[in-house]
């Protein structure tokens, strides 16, 4: 899946980043029958996003009804709008509320990257009208990292340190009540908390590291072997420079930046920019963020790669550029 130069010269789709926005494009694409190719400046995969709780809200999808919950598109647009303010867009959020549970089935059912319900995860803003109490969110199903490709392991990104126990994720849901539940003297907390600890111990011994991933891990490993299933080529410590655009501006592929040298790639049907923005270049974060003056005034999780200094559009740092 992932080599130190281009198979081909032209691809249907180019995706750069490989975090979750970027792999989850590339597979869908691929399923679609798209040859594609992902661009990653860093030598692993997964952005910030595996370093994250890998929670999505994706209300109204196939898990929320197999908790037998099917409730109204009316209550969670009222919450929306009770969240968004002036900012509520009815026809972006007609749009995101109509492809949510699409995407979640998609990913579900068609390839590696499986869900659980969030059940017991309620909604950030619980205070405002129609907020939920659970069952709105997904998150991927934790995986063994023994079920992966060799391949898929080798580029996945580690597990944060900081954001874990003693290098053991931790799931929120039951997993991370549980844990909460043994700190009270629970017997079956305990009972879980002693096996999760068990098996971590034994990967640092056999893997110097963990191999049960949760939260963003999980989700980033699943779309790496959902990819790599869907026959997608993935190049790491491979840059995108520049867009490749015709007379009339037209986007017509990317300048790539690989191990072995400047590339230009063609892109017969778009380039996706995912490339995660400029969390790290504090600069660009005190220019365009009012509330950082110095741009030194909060922490990110996104790894240092994410310093903008990838290819863009202008501001832009997302987004699907087509040729026609």
């Amino acid at each position: 899946m992932s080599t130190q130069e281009p198979r081909r010269d032209e691809y249907d789709v180019v995706v750069v980043g490989a975090g979750a926005g970027g792999l989850a494009a590339a597979v869908a694409a691929a399923h679609e029958g798209a040859s594609v190719l992902v661009l990653e400046s860093a030598d692993v995969c997964g952005g910030a996003t595996a370093w994250s709780g890998g929670w999505l809200w994706a209300p109204r999808s196939l898990l929320a009804k197999a908790e037998g919950i099917d409730e109204s598109i009316d209550d969670v647009k009222a919450y929306l709008r009770a969240a968004l303010g002036e900012d509520y867009d009815e026809a972006r959020i007609d749009a995101f509320l109509r492809a949510a549970p699409e995407m979640i089935e998609f990913f579900h059912t068609r390839t590696a990257l499986e869900f659980v319900p969030g059940s017991r995860i309620n909604d950030i803003y619980g205070e405002l009208p129609h907020a939920g109490t659970g069952n709105r969110s997904a998150g991927a199903k934790p995986i063994n990292a023994r079920r992966l490709s060799p391949s898929v392991r080798r580029l996945l990104r580690g597990q944060l340190y900081e954001t874990s126990f003693l290098g053991m994720g931790i799931m929120a849901g039951p997993d991370l009540g549980a844990f909460l539940a043994a700190a009270r003297g629970s017997l079956r907390g305990l009972w879980h908390c002693a096996w999760r600890f068990g098996f971590h111990v034994v990967d640092l011994v056999l893997h110097r590291q963990g191999w049960q991933l949760v939260n963003g891990q999980a989700l980033i490993g699943r779309l790496l072997q959902s990819a790599e299933d869907a026959g997608v080529e993935i190049l790491v410590s491979s840059p995108a420079r520049s867009l490749v655009t015709g007379e009339d501006g037209r986007v017509s592929g990317v300048v790539v930046q690989t191990p072995a040298g400047s590339r230009t790639i063609a892109a017969r049907s778009g380039v996706v920019l995912a490339g995660g923005g400029f969390p790290n270049d504090p600069e660009r974060r005190r220019q365009r963020f009012p509330r950082t003056p110095t741009g030194r005034e909060h922490w990110t999780l996104a790894p240092e790669t994410a310093d903008g200094s990838g290819v863009t559009l202008g501001e832009s740092v997302g987004g699907v550029l087509t040729q026609g």
